[in-house]
């Protein structure tokens, strides 16, 4: 019998290995404890602008400003990187590695892929730039964060989770930048400015690696180090770029130039002496600085050289590998330092004893406003784009906004520190950025009005970018329009808004058409209180007042009234009114806005000894003033007015109020006349019921009372500068620096003409100081807070 056996060999295939990153595939250092482990850690440092713009450093272009382009930089790298698997490189610059997979093929793509997955490169820092920590806001850099560690995690997995902050070339370090890396999950934190004097006394105590506790309320800590030598480059005499003079190694005794044993001594010495002020037997050598390595064979032929050679001699006492930061801080934790902890910034860096950085906080003011306005406008449009549930079809533009604002946090763009040229670049590209965002805007609003159930097209959305400046040319001849109010917070908004206007008078509803109501019941008896008209609201016939209520059912109500007579009065006619007053008991007024037509009836039924009951509603009280002119500062063509009127928006949600001058003239002046007073001795002052703001005879601010409390107190006002050092071959004040000619402010200014203008809403103050200098102090109704807006420019330059 003939047995057939039958086996089923099943093959499981194998879970694939983990990817081989930088930090698990260290090159081998020594353990003895007389030897220094030497990480050499090739670098490039590219800012995304700065001499050039983005672009122009990326391909190359304008070679007779910087003759370097970085898709080279990676071009060469990954050829030289791919040669030899002892090689190792560190990428910093999210912006420009995105640029370079996008502009080469899949095959080049996948080798640089490669060459992550398995160590040889490692990418560090992680952001699309590397951000100010100054003048950008956190919110700013969690973005510009998230939308490179983004990009990382989908060309590179699990090893483009960079481990390494790296802040290498920033003008002072934040506190709360370290706190933001460690709550990332960032390991390490490296950078290179440090003020000179903390400098010196890291060195002597050898704490340039220390422990850097972020957050006394989050407890967050980490490990952070400054870099041994003042920059971020080589070693003096082992710079092998293009870009640097040192001579190659030359390691043959019969060519001319042999200088191997120099070379050696050269670097055996500057280790040492590196090392000598650390704690542990690890060096970090950073070989490569900015937009180095576009020819990567001569640094990597000479590194090589460098390696054999010093490890082939023992009595160098080092050993050297190609390293990178990561695996530099795994050698550091392994040898388990006693660090010295720090609870502070690293603000205000100094280079020297009148180099203080402070400069770039304040150089272009301007752009960086347009900064901060782009990153509103930006969470404005993920906020409702994810309302409107949008989805993907708007992800292009959504990501061209976050590449303007991201690039715009460079620490050479929102400082101010760029060239000319390069700023333009970054404003142009907030400005197409804002440009999506409109349109976003308006398509998100539109979906939302329908799901809301409002069968009502909505009008095109458009940003007035120069509201600022009172302008808003899309309005200029359109006799009705809307205004979209969001609120992104988490509670009620109650605000008063202002927007350019061109008529004199207006009427401002809410999504359902009816007049928007009055922030306060009570404003209409203070009012009529302060004009000497009291207890308008007083009951002789004993009806109720207005604030409470009676269910009195529809039939009784009518015939209760149905056989009294009707009386018509005329509300812009004072003797019409009276004669209606004088033949009435109870004036039941309907008649509205009562801006227009309601403080009329209330004077004729007081001064005539009448009831009135007041049944229209309080309707918007908007406000048209005068807009503020400084001839020399004004921008044309600026609208004529303001309008301002009180918005209240629930929480995450948007507003639409129509507002309409079909019915009104187009004017040059205002219908309601602004006190206008110059230098005198008048009491001069704007107030609300919570605050009042005093100015003295030279139209400055003198003090400020808490009615509350009726405690004033006294503040001065003042515009000052200093004048710019500027000696030739010494250090200057510039946009980098602040450094004053002496210690002795200047006074552009010692007086104000002021015009007070005193609405219903709100209260300014507007004084002009000089030709170039304008201020307007503004008091909101119920506001607790006095508002400064200045204007300064253009600067009267000397030639």
């Amino acid at each position: 019998m003939l047995l057939l056996l039958l086996s089923l060999v099943v093959w499981a295939s194998a879970a694939p290995p983990p990817p081989s990153c930088s930090w698990n595939t260290c090159n081998e250092w020594s353990s003895d404890p007389n030897i220094i482990n030497v990480h050499i850690v090739p670098h490039t440092h590219d800012d995304l602008g700065w001499i050039k713009t983005v672009d122009q450093y990326f391909f190359g272009s304008k070679p007779e400003l910087v003759p370097v382009g970085v898709q080279y930089i990676y071009n060469t790298v990954i050829d030289e990187v791919a040669k030899d698997p002892a090689r190792r490189f560190s990428f910093a610059e999210t912006g420009f590695l995105t640029r370079w997979t996008s502009t080469h093929t899949d095959a080049e793509r996948h080798k640089l892929q490669k060459l992550v997955k398995t160590g040889q490169i490692e990418m560090i820092g992680g952001g699309w730039v590397q951000h100010d920590e100054a003048a950008a806001h956190y919110v700013d850099i969690i973005d510009q964060m998230e939308l490179g560690l983004h990009h990382l995690d989908r060309l590179f997995g699990e090893c483009g989770h960079a481990q390494t902050a790296w802040q290498i070339d920033p003008f002072g370090h934040s506190r709360e930048t370290a706190n933001l890396f460690a709550l990332m999950g960032y390991s390490s934190l490296f950078f290179a400015r440090v003020h000179y004097l903390e400098k010196a006394a890291r060195l002597t105590n050898k704490s340039l690696e220390f422990v850097w506790n972020a957050s006394d309320d989050l407890k967050t800590k980490i490990l952070t180090g400054a870099f041994y030598q003042d920059n971020y480059g080589p070693p003096e005499g082992f710079c092998f770029d293009a870009l640097c003079g040192d001579d190659p190694i030359i390691e043959h005794q019969d060519m001319e130039g042999y200088n191997l044993p120099e070379k050696l001594q050269l670097f055996e010495a500057h280790v040492k002496k590196q090392a000598s002020f650390l704690r542990t037997k690890h060096v970090m050598l950073l070989m490569g600085s900015d937009f180095q390595y576009t020819n990567a064979n001569a640094w990597y032929t000479n590194l090589d050289k460098l390696i054999q050679h010093v490890n082939a001699n023992s009595s160098l006492g080092l050993r050297l590998f190609y390293s990178t930061p990561t695996c530099y801080v795994k050698g550091l934790n392994e040898a388990s330092p006693q660090l010295t902890t720090k609870d502070d910034d690293f603000f205000p860096y100094a280079s020297s004893n009148h180099s203080f950085w402070t400069g770039y906080f304040t150089s272009r003011p301007a752009f960086k406003g347009m900064i901060r306005e782009a990153s509103s406008l930006l969470q404005l449009v993920r906020q409702l784009n994810v309302f409107a549930a949008e989805g993907i079809d708007n992800d292009h533009e959504v990501e061209r906004m976050q590449r303007a604002s991201a690039l715009a946090q460079h620490h050479d763009a929102v400082t101010g520190t760029a060239k000319e040229n390069v700023t333009r670049d970054y404003e142009r590209r907030l400005a197409a950025g804002m440009k999506d965002g409109q349109a976003i805007l308006h398509d998100a609003l539109a979906h939302l009005s329908t799901k809301s159930g409002v069968n009502v097209s909505l009008p095109q959305q458009i940003r007035c970018e120069l509201r600022n400046e009172t302008v808003c040319e899309p309005i200029r001849n359109v006799a009705a329009f809307t205004v979209t109010v969001f609120n992104p917070r988490g509670h009620t908004m109650k605000e008063t808004i202002r927007i350019p206007y061109f008529s004199r008078n207006v009427v401002v509803l809410n999504r359902k058409k009816q007049p928007v109501e009055s922030e306060r019941d009570a404003s209409r008896n203070e009012r009529m209180a302060d004009a000497g008209y009291t207890n308008y609201r007083t009951r002789k016939s004993g009806l109720p007042a207005r604030n409470n209520s009676l269910d009195i059912p529809l039939d009784s109500r009518v015939a209760a009234v149905s056989h009294y007579p009707i009386i018509i009065a005329d509300s812009s006619d004072e003797q019409s009114l009276a004669a209606m007053a004088k033949r009435a008991r109870v004036i039941i007024n309907a008649v509205g806005p009562y801006r227009l037509h309601g403080e009329a009836v209330v004077k004729a039924a007081v001064e005539n000894g009448e009831s009135h009951l007041d049944l229209s509603g309080e309707p918007a009280r908007e406000c048209i003033t005068k807009t503020f002119q400084n001839q020399v500062q004004s921008v044309q063509p600026r609208a004529p007015f303001e309008l301002s009127f009180p918005v209240k928006v629930s929480p995450l949600g948007f507003a639409t109020y129509f507002v309409n001058n079909a019915t009104s003239n187009r004017a040059t002046r205002v219908t309601h006349p602004i006190k206008t007073t110059f230098i005198n001795d008048e009491d001069m002052f704007i107030e609300n019921k919570l605050i009042r703001v005093d100015f003295d005879k030279s139209g400055l601010v003198a003090s400020v009372l808490d009615k509350a409390s009726n405690v004033s107190y006294p503040l001065k006002q003042e515009f000052l500068y200093y004048e710019g050092y500027d000696i030739k071959n010494e250090q200057t004040s510039g946009a980098y620096v602040f450094r004053p000619k002496d210690n002795t402010e200047k006074h552009p200014a010692t007086a104000a003409k002021i015009e007070l203008s005193k609405g219903p809403l709100t209260q300014e103050a507007r004084q002009i100081f000089s030709p170039w200098i304008s201020q307007v102090v503004r008091l909101a109704d119920n506001s607790k807070d006095v508002e400064f807006t200045w204007t300064v420019g253009p600067l009267p330059i000397e030639t």
